[in-house]
């Protein structure tokens, strides 16, 4: 099998690797935490791990910068920002009451959400993994499937 999935604990974060093992690269995604990309590693010409994202040291620095940082999340349903967190919809307004510091709305709404995985599949041209999610919106659930 040329691909597989792992669940691990690191730094105190529960991380789910996506690798492609002949190549040694890969990805940790972090379901407790918005299903948000954690690690994208690629390998140097020396032989190590080169880590592609920006990432959280630990658990403890997810939960007290996440919302300041978006490191790696899921930007939906929106990416970007919503002045002052107002937007009008058939003639309704509505607001988001998670904002940033300065006053709008970014980054949707699912950036630190813990996630649940569903599904996981690993095989030889594919590894990837579905995974849900409450939501008070109309749908219910909310899906993400991810692969390498």
């Amino acid at each position: 099998m040329d691909f597989s999935i792992r669940r691990t604990r690191e730094n105190d974060l529960e991380l789910v690797y996506l690798s492609h093992e002949n190549s040694d690269t890969g990805v940790a995604i972090m379901p407790g935490y918005g299903a948000a990309i954690h690690k994208w590693l690629i390998p140097l010409k020396n032989g190590e791990l080169f880590n592609l994202i920006d990432s959280y040291r630990d658990a403890a620095e997810v939960r007290s910068e996440m919302s300041l940082s978006y490191k790696g999340p899921k930007l939906s349903p929106f990416p970007c920002r919503i002045a002052g967190g107002v937007y009008h919809f058939n003639g309704r307004e509505y607001r988001f009451t998670r904002l940033f510091p300065d006053g709008s709305a970014i980054h949707g709404l699912v950036f630190d959400r813990p996630f649940s995985i569903l599904e996981a599949t690993a095989g030889a041209s594919s590894a990837g993994r579905t995974m849900t999610m409450p939501a008070r919106l109309s749908a219910g659930i909310i899906s993400v499937f991810q692969s390498l």
